[in-house]
């Protein structure tokens, strides 16, 4: 685990090596990308993105709990960092996390995460023989006024790959930029939010 201090805004990034729980997860986003649920897409668009419903950290089952603690954890790493004081225990914490389903032309539009503690993704799935830049996580600096003319300042692409994920500040706005291969994106995304 690294903090990066991109834009001055500390982005965490992390790994999750508990194969069963990242293939757990890919089996219930597979099974939920069936289901019609005729929840509001966000941000994801394209003719066959879907967005589950925003409760797998919180279902009765041993995986969810799992996915909570590990949610809660990186939250707590990432929030003592930048604020010196943890968040509270986790009985006390709001975790909405759910799936992002993506394939051929599927993107996100920019957002940002308003009135959460700290959000993160997780990337479970990454399509084999993708071009460069194609399905790249793409933090936006915060300071709009670098974002265009002279001395403008990049964007941060960060490259998915299976079991790998970043935890930041809600506030800051990004996007998915779209892949034109065969296969499937799934990620899942959360925020945590102090009650």
């Amino acid at each position: 685990m690294q903090i990066h201090n991109l834009f001055s805004v500390p982005v965490m990034d992390y790994s999750v090596d508990d194969e069963d729980l990242l293939s757990t997860l890919r089996n219930h986003l597979d099974h939920e990308r069936t289901v019609d649920y005729e929840e509001n897409p966000y941000s994801i668009r394209g003719k066959t993105s879907h967005h589950t419903r925003s409760d797998l950290a919180n279902l009765d089952s041993e995986w969810s709990r799992r996915l909570r603690a590990l949610i809660c954890k990186l939250a707590n790493d990432w929030y003592q960092h930048v604020n010196q004081i943890p968040l509270p225990p986790a009985n006390q914490l709001d975790v909405h996390c759910w799936g992002m389903c993506m394939s051929e032309g599927d993107f996100s539009q920019v957002h940002n995460h308003p009135g959460a503690d700290a959000c993160g993704v997780l990337w479970l799935t990454i399509p084999e023989g993708r071009e460069e830049r194609e399905g790249q996580l793409v933090l936006m600096d915060p300071a709009y006024a670098r974002r265009t003319g002279v001395g403008q300042y990049p964007n941060v692409d960060v490259e998915p790959r299976e079991g790998y994920g970043v935890v930041f500040g809600p506030y800051l706005e990004h996007y998915v930029e779209p892949f034109f291969g065969e296969g499937n994106r799934y990620s899942i995304a959360w925020n945590v939010t102090m009650r």
